[in-house]
């Protein structure tokens, strides 16, 4: 749930909302697939160890490498933005 948390206060923060989606839709799918790997498909006895790590994961590593590379996009990349200027 914090992981949500961070990127719904992160999208009302940045200038462009649409720069966090990449890192929700990432997390999302990773929470998806533990879910599907941990309580549908399981294979191991120890899947269940999946359920406490991955979100943990989610904050501590997926969070703010996806945090970084869209911050290096709209600085460096093809998303750069430029500051607004006040007409004169």
């Amino acid at each position: 749930m914090i992981p949500y948390l961070i990127c719904l206060l992160a999208s009302r923060k940045v200038v462009n909302s649409a720069l966090v989606l990449p890192v929700v839709v990432f997390v999302i799918c990773n929470d998806a697939f533990t879910y599907v790997d941990v309580l549908i498909a399981s294979t191991s006895s120890t899947a269940a160890i999946r359920l406490v790590v991955v979100p943990f994961l989610n904050l501590i590593i997926a969070l703010p490498f996806g945090f970084l590379i869209n911050w290096l996009l709209t600085q460096l990349g093809p998303l750069k933005t430029r500051p607004l200027v006040a007409n004169q």
